[in-house]
């Protein structure tokens, strides 16, 4: 993609960016994010966090995952669902601190 843009001079200056590559403050946000999530999981439970881990690192299935960490199925599913909603409330937290940091700003 192509991008002309004005200088003050109003002089067009070309700037070249590839198309589908994300700019600095999307790269920025991006490591922000992995960053923030990393940290959360670290918070979780170990039975959780070691589900999450497995699942999502190592793309194991929840059958492996149970043979591996000795418990049926349905526990292995169980600790996923906890985890789950346990960085659901991670985040709606960092949320709510965030707004909050926002309006004390303001």
């Amino acid at each position: 993609m192509r991008l002309v843009m004005e200088n003050e001079e109003g002089l067009d200056v070309d700037q070249i960016v590839a198309d589908g590559e994300p700019d600095a403050s999307d790269k920025l946000h991006r490591q922000q994010q992995a960053a923030w999530l990393k940290a959360c999981i670290d918070r979780l439970p170990p039975e959780q966090r070691e589900v999450v881990l497995m699942r999502h690192e190592s793309e194991l299935t929840f059958r492996e995952i149970a043979e591996l960490t000795d418990c049926s199925i349905n526990t292995a599913l169980g600790r996923m669902r906890y985890a789950l909603l346990n960085l659901r409330r991670m985040l709606q937290e960092t949320d709510a601190k965030e707004l909050e940091r926002i309006e004390l700003a303001s």
